[in-house]
């Protein structure tokens, strides 16, 4: 068993309470008939799949943080949702699917199976779709790319290894847990204090913003809407698809009136980290300003992508550096203690971004499914007290989907916003 690592740890605990599943779709052509072959097919890659054979085991009280431990792939893992032809009926059922997030101490993922899909976004003919939920503990959202990679890949795997049940040793890794606080208080002190000194030296970052008409509760539904364009249509000014997102995007709650066009719009971006061993999640979010006072695309780009820049700059300073450091050293104890205080429905005075946007490079449109290729990918942020819609930017070969996730009680009429991001992407 191997033990999670202080970040995914706060990820498993939240989870009940954030629904920060994350549920990656993607759309092929059609497999034909026999569906039966397709799912025996992704369960014998999934038990070749190191990380598709984890779940979580806590350890007594809190005493040590949670550790993985080695299960089989189960078939009911694999859900074949049958009966549903529509694209907009195959997003209303995996908006339904996110009030059933999955127990990483039962399983840590499902697939979605959606056989037979009619009108999709990219207007290419029938499709299916194959929609991979999987626990933010598990993968952040390159992770799980890498995962599902695997999964739908051509590649062989290596075959699938013995899991031998072993004796449940949670009483023995919690006192080892146990024996490691004294140390843990002791670090967090020393790395604390030098975390103090280095961020002084930091100067200040982005003042909070006031919150907007999107920073507004959602209500219990969910409305998902994609619309696919060719990434050449976002490499703005020859910027990055991220950027050139986020200059569409803006542009588009302006016209659909969402936002005034005279109001400060930032949006709170998940940017990645470079992989750190041992942790499974190597993200954070920034506030990124979508500068909507430059009038000119390119220009506009170019400003974006500077503040993308400016904020990986201030992650990677040796402040934030040693403030993570010190985090890491928190004993496990107190992490759980401090998480059954949080609060999913509490408000407050300033936001980091008025909308979320979460961007992620899937890779090569090389994937399959039953013999069909990869057309495009997709995926819906969650929402948050705070965060009444979201936007995710998926690429894969040469093809880009841009979801939004919202609530009728935050955007009433959703359709009229996505009419208008394809009116900006035209």
């Amino acid at each position: 068993m191997s033990r999670l690592h202080p970040d995914d740890a706060r990820a498993f605990w939240l989870a009940p309470k954030t629904r920060s599943d994350q549920f990656l779709l993607y759309a092929f052509s059609p497999v034909g008939s026999d569906v039966d072959a397709v799912v025996d097919h992704l369960l014998d890659r999934a038990a070749r799949i190191g990380d598709l054979n984890l779940v979580v085991r806590e350890t007594f009280a809190a005493l040590d943080y949670p550790y993985w431990k080695r299960v089989r792939a189960r078939r009911d893992q694999i859900v074949v949702r049958g009966g549903i032809s529509d694209w907009r009926a195959c997003l209303d059922d995996v908006a339904g699917l996110i009030a059933d997030q999955v127990d990483a101490r039962v399983q840590a993922w499902r697939i979605h199976l959606y056989p037979h899909i009619l009108g999709a976004p990219d207007d290419r003919g029938p499709c299916s779709v194959a929609v991979l939920q999987i626990s933010h503990a598990l993968a952040d959202g390159r992770r799980s790319a890498a995962i599902a990679r695997e999964l739908f890949g051509i590649d062989d795997l290596p075959a699938a290894s013995n899991i031998r049940g072993r004796r449940e040793e949670s009483m023995t890794a919690a006192a080892t847990g146990l024996l490691r606080v004294p140390g843990q208080l002791g670090g967090i002190v020393v790395r604390g204090r030098r975390a103090y000194r280095l961020t002084a030296l930091d100067g200040p970052g982005p003042a909070p913003a006031a919150p907007g008409p999107l920073n507004t509760a959602p209500g219990v539904d969910r409305l998902l809407r994609v619309v696919v364009v060719d990434a050449a249509a976002l490499r703005i000014g020859g910027h990055s698809v991220t950027a050139g997102a986020i200059v569409v995007i803006g542009r588009a709650l302006v016209g659909a009136g969402i936002v005034g066009a005279d109001d400060p719009l930032v949006v709170e971006l998940t940017i990645s980290r470079d992989p750190n061993p041992g942790t499974r999640n190597n993200f954070f979010t920034a506030a990124v300003d979508t500068h909507p006072g430059i009038a000119d695309p390119a220009l506009r780009a170019a400003a974006v992508a500077a503040s993308i820049d400016d904020a990986r700059r201030r992650d990677g300073s040796p402040g934030a550096v040693a403030s993570r450091h010190a985090a890491a050293s928190t004993p496990a104890v107190l992490m759980r203690w401090g998480t059954s205080f949080f609060d999913a429905t509490a408000r407050t005075g300033t936001v980091t971004g008025h909308t979320v946007v979460s961007s992620v490079n899937r890779g090569g449109a090389d994937l399959v499914l039953g013999g069909g290729r990869v057309r495009f990918t997709t995926g819906f942020p969650a929402l948050s007290s705070m965060q009444g819609m979201t936007h995710g930017v998926h690429g894969i070969g040469s093809s880009v989907a841009i979801s939004v996730t919202t609530s009728r009680s935050v955007v009433s009429d959703v359709d009229a916003y996505v009419a208008h991001l394809r009116r900006e992407l035209s």
